[in-house]
């Protein structure tokens, strides 16, 4: 084999890699399999014990996220890398709702991650600060929004007559919100399996998750690279991006979940 064939043949492989490499990051957009969860997994916001990758990307929530269980818990992992999306969840929250596999039974609905005005402001501003040291960044803003947590709100459970939880609560419903070096949101989100059990049907059942956006009618100014904008004169404004839009506008998708056995 001559010194051109050898080039050749050595930029088809690294070619072929390359391919493989693109190939093997591909997620489904709705998780497609059951996972049990890692033993000794604590909700703290961190991806480490999901070996930093998840089950899905989701086009229409731009998240990507990983649903498991054990034998006690169902458990979501979630991530957000993009700012306006960062946005959206802190100012919005996330709602997950747990229906029956044949729709029976009263469906339960989990509305997590309302963060209190202390504690999203600037956030995503903030991660795009380059000059600021990122491990400094991303403990402070963990700190921040997750002190401007107060409350998680859950209906459809009959031994829960309270709609609205503390996030320190008794009845095990946990979650937990960290920044991680790349200045992506985590968020973990722990629901036992006893408050959905009336739902799953031969261990199965729908659910379906939702970005329900920015409320207007709280806010009527944000802060738009940096500056105080009466957000009444951006809806609609041509020349935003899609991402911006989709702020004020709630997203969602639906899957079903197997539980995962040990």
């Amino acid at each position: 084999m001559d010194h051109k064939t050898k080039l050749l043949f050595a930029c088809l492989m690294l070619l072929c890699l390359a391919g493989a490499d693109v190939f093997a990051q591909k997620l489904p957009n709705v998780q497609k399999t059951s996972v049990y969860a890692p033993a000794g997994i604590k909700i703290d916001g961190k991806t480490t014990e999901w070996n930093n990758t998840f089950q899905a990307n989701n086009s229409a929530t731009a998240i990507s996220y990983t649903m498991a269980n054990d034998e006690e818990n169902l458990y979501l992992a979630i991530q957000a890398t993009d700012g306006s999306i960062i946005n959206k969840v802190l100012n919005g929250g996330i709602r997950i709702k747990v229906i029956g596999a044949n729709k029976a039974g009263q469906p339960v609905k989990l509305s997590a991650m309302l963060v209190k005005p202390i504690g999203h402001i600037n956030v995503s501003q903030k991660l795009k600060d380059k000059g600021a040291d990122t491990d400094s960044l991303i403990n402070a803003l963990s700190t921040q929004v997750n002190n401007g947590i107060k409350d998680l709100y859950l209906t459809g459970v009959k031994d829960i007559a309270d709609t609205t939880l503390s996030v320190f609560n008794e009845y095990g419903v946990k979650q937990a919100i960290k920044f991680d070096i790349n200045r992506a949101m985590n968020v973990e989100i722990a629901i036992p399996l006893k408050y959905i059990s009336h739902l799953i049907i031969a261990d199965n059942f729908k659910y379906n998750l939702m970005l329900p956006g920015i409320n207007m009618g709280g806010i009527v100014k944000m802060n738009v690279n940096g500056v105080q904008t009466d957000v009444s004169t951006l809806i609609g404004m041509p020349g935003l991006s899609p991402n911006f839009q989709s702020m004020f506008t709630p997203t969602d998708f639906s899957g079903n979940y197997n539980l995962a056995k040990k």
